[in-house]
């Protein structure tokens, strides 16, 4: 790519590609459903194979077929991503200060759901909380079946969507954005974490999937490393995936 408007296009294609896969995966979930006969809520097994499916179609397939995408994917091997988060676990301070950033991110997320749910609560429209209330409640009865498959959860819910998603909005579409404007990377960390946000098709947690996405997003920037933002997700993947099991 040797100008911006080779990136902008790098960049369509790559939202091109995403619909394209999003839609493969909309057709493969609602034909699972049809063959089994019944909707994949109602199974734990259903459900998290079909989120897990989601995962990967939508976030990791369409990089396989972007020239970027295909670059990270070679730099990004489990040697140096293994390499990465050695690094830190063997530095008490690099560790802290992981742990420090990743507990502020998850209090100032926490936070904003609550000023959104009160925002969004003196609305005449509810829609966005009774859409998220009823899919969080099916997912905590299907959580509520014991520990049996706490390790297949734990892979769906925590370390799929935090391995694939940074690899995507932050390995790839942040870092197409900075290059098209190298003089205002925080335009395009905000721009990817807007999209980053919009995607969860959440109302209540946009504003602490937006914090979340910066810090993300800041955090890769800043330290040209994509285990950092890798870890800092996991780990709020992990908190959030906790509480929901306690809640349940």
């Amino acid at each position: 790519m040797t100008n911006r408007t080779d990136i902008y296009l790098s960049i369509a294609y790559l939202i091109g590609l995403t619909f394209a896969c999003t839609l493969l995966v909309g057709i493969g979930v609602a034909s699972l459903s049809s063959v089994l006969g019944f909707s994949i809520l109602e199974s734990k097994s259903a459900l998290m194979y079909s989120m897990l499916w989601s995962s990967i179609g939508i976030f990791l397939l369409p990089l396989l077929f972007h020239p970027k995408g295909r670059q990270l994917l070679r730099q990004a091997t489990p040697r140096r991503l293994y390499r990465e988060m050695r690094e830190i676990f063997c530095s008490p301070f690099s560790l802290l200060l992981l742990f420090a950033v990743a507990g502020g991110m998850v209090a100032a997320s926490t936070s904003l759901s609550f000023v959104s749910e009160w925002l969004i609560g003196i609305l005449p429209s509810s829609w966005g909380i009774d859409i998220e209330d009823t899919v969080s409640q099916q997912i905590k009865e299907l959580l509520q079946s014991g520990w049996g498959s706490r390790l297949l959860e734990f892979v769906v819910i925590c370390l799929t969507p935090a391995l694939v998603e940074e690899l995507f909005f932050r390995g790839t579409m942040q870092s197409l954005f900075i290059a098209a404007d190298r003089h205002r990377p925080l335009l395009a960390i905000g721009v990817t974490s807007v999209i980053f946000s919009l995607v969860h098709l959440s109302l209540v947690g946009f504003l602490s999937r937006l914090t979340i996405g910066f810090v993300l997003g800041y955090s890769y920037h800043y330290t040209s490393r994509i285990g950092i933002p890798i870890l800092l997700h996991l780990i709020n993947n992990f908190v959030a995936w906790q509480l929901l099991i306690y809640s349940a």
